[in-house]
C-alpha cells in the first residue's frame, strides 16, 4: 500500500488515493511490479479518519482491501499461474521445483515508513508544485532550498495532522488465531529477549577518563626532585633496610626488603638502635631472628654499610671522631637508586657435557624409588640367603 501525501486536487495523485503493489522478479533488474498492481480512489482525503488496509494471503491468492474485505483493491490468483510464467522471463528459474506461490511463500517483514522527496519518477516533474526535477543532479538541494514552500505544509509542530498514525497491527492465521504485536498492549510471552532495550541512554554523564596523566606524570618527576633536594646529600630511597623472606611455604624462597633491622642484628654490626636511625639505618624491634643464616646476612649488610657510610659532621669547624674530612665531602654524591639492592640468585644451570651412558632422571628417580619400596624385602632375603649359607656350611662340616 503506497500513496502519496499531496493535497487531493494534485493531478498526479494526491492523499485520497494509493496504490496496492506486489514487487516481484529474479532480479532487481527484471522486478515485473506492473503486471500486479491496482489504484483505488476515495471520495476524499484518507487521512480524514482512521482506515483499515487488509491483506489476505494464503497459499493460492494475495488480496489487498481498505475496510472490510468488499472493498478490493487488488487481487491475484497463484492457483493457476506461476509468476514465472506471468512475468514470461527466461533463464534460470530460482523458484523451480516450488509451489505457484513463490517468491511469496515465505516470510517477510511488515514495514511502515514514509518517505519523503525521489526521483524515480513516483513524482511527476511540473505538477503539483514539485521544486525539484528528477533529472536534475542537484535535485536534493533543490528540495531544501525550497522548504519554505513546504514546509509549513506539515504543520510541525503545532499539530501531528501530516504524520503517519497507527492504532494498532493485527495478524490472524487461517485457523483463527490471532497473533497481535506488543505495542497492541499485549507483553510478550515466554522467557524471550526485549529487543532494542536502550538502558545505557546518557552514558556520556558516567564515563570517567584520565585526561590529565601527562600533567600527573610530570607531578610526580617534580615531587621526585624536591624530595631529593631537600635530604640531601643522603640516599633518595631513604634508610637502609634488611633482606628478609616472604612469610609462608608458598613465598619463603623469595627474598624482598623488611621494614627494619632487628636489635640483634645490630648488637652483632655493633651499632645502638638511637644511632643506628641516626645515620640511615631502619630499626624494627619487632621482628626476630628465626635462623642463623638471616642473621648474619644482615649483619654483613650493615657492615658493608658502615663501610661505605660518609658521615657529615654538624659542625663543620669541629668536626668529631668519625667524621669524614673535608677532601671526602667533595667527592660525595647523592645516590639515586636503592641503598643496597637485592641481588636476586641466578638459577642458571652451567653447561655441562653430554654423557651418552648416562640415566636419564625419570629412570633415576623409578630406581631410587623402587628402593625405597623394596629395602626391607631385600634386606629379609639377603638374611635368610646367608643363614641358609651357613647351615649348608655347618652340614658340610659335619
Amino acid at each position: 500500500m503506497e500513496s502519496r501525501g499531496n493535497d487531493p486536487s494534485c493531478q498526479a495523485g494526491g492523499s485520497d488515493k494509493f496504490a496496492s503493489t506486489l514487487h516481484w522478479g529474479p532480479s532487481f533488474e527484471e522486478n515485473r511490479y506492473e503486471l500486479t498492481t491496482a489504484e483505488y480512489s476515495h471520495n476524499e482525503s484518507l487521512s480524514n479518519g482512521m482506515h483499515t488496509y487488509g491483506l489476505v494471503w494464503s497459499e493460492d491468492r494475495l488480496m489487498t482491501y481498505i475496510d472490510n474485505e468488499e472493498n478490493v483493491v487488488l487481487d491475484i490468483d497463484m492457483s493457476d499461474k506461476s509468476f514465472w510464467e506471468l512475468g514470461g522471463f527466461e533463464g534460470l528459474n530460482p523458484w523451480r521445483g516450488e509451489p505457484n506461490s513463490a517468491p511469496f511463500n515465505q516470510e517477510f517483514y511488515l514495514i511502515f515508513n514514509v518517505a519523503v522527496g525521489g526521483t524515480n519518477g513516483y513524482f511527476v516533474d511540473g505538477q503539483c508544485g514539485k521544486p525539484w526535477s528528477n533529472q536534475s543532479p542537484t535535485s536534493v538541494n533543490e528540495f531544501y532550498n525550497s522548504k519554505s514552500q513546504w514546509y509549513n505544509t506539515w504543520n510541525y509542530p503545532e499539530t501531528n495532522d501530516a504524520a503517519m498514525k497507527i492504532d494498532s497491527v493485527r495478524v490472524w492465521s487461517f485457523d483463527g488465531t490471532e497473533h497481535r504485536s506488543p505495542s497492541h498492549g499485549a507483553m510478550v510471552k515466554h522467557n524471550h529477549a526485549i529487543q532494542k532495550c536502550h538502558f545505557h541512554k546518557k552514558w556520556q554523564t558516567r564515563v570517567k577518563t584520565w585526561l590529565e596523566q601527562p600533567m600527573r606524570a610530570k607531578r610526580r618527576r617534580l615531587n621526585r626532585l624536591t624530595k631529593a633536594a631537600k635530604i640531601a646529600p643522603r640516599p633518595v630511597s631513604g634508610a637502609l633496610r634488611p633482606a628478609v623472606h616472604c612469610p609462608t611455604v608458598k613465598y619463603n624462597r623469595k627474598v624482598r626488603f623488611g621494614r627494619g633491622f632487628t636489635l640483634d642484628e645490630l648488637k652483632a654490626a655493633g651499632l645502638g638502635a638511637k644511632q643506628a636511625q641516626s645515620i640511615g639505618i631502619a630499626v624494627d624491634h619487632r621482628r626476630k631472628n628465626r635462623s642463623e643464616e638471616s642473621l648474619q646476612a644482615n649483619v654483613q649488610r650493615l657492615k658493608t654499610y658502615k663501610a661505605n657510610l660518609v658521615v657529615f659532621p654538624r659542625r663543620m669547624k669541629k668536626p668529631k671522631s668519625g667524621d669524614a674530612s673535608t677532601e671526602e665531602l667533595s667527592k660525595v654524591t647523592q645516590l639515586s637508586g636503592a641503598v643496597q639492592p637485592i641481588k636476586k640468585a641466578s638459577l642458571r644451570c652451567k653447561a655441562q657435557k653430554v654423557d651418552a651412558k648416562a640415566k636419564s632422571a625419570y629412570v633415576t628417580m623409578r630406581i631410587a624409588r623402587s628402593d625405597a619400596k623394596y629395602i626391607g624385602v631385600r634386606e629379609k632375603r639377603a638374611k635368610e640367603k646367608a643363614e641358609k649359607a651357613e647351615q649348608e656350611k655347618a652340614k658340610q662340616a659335619k
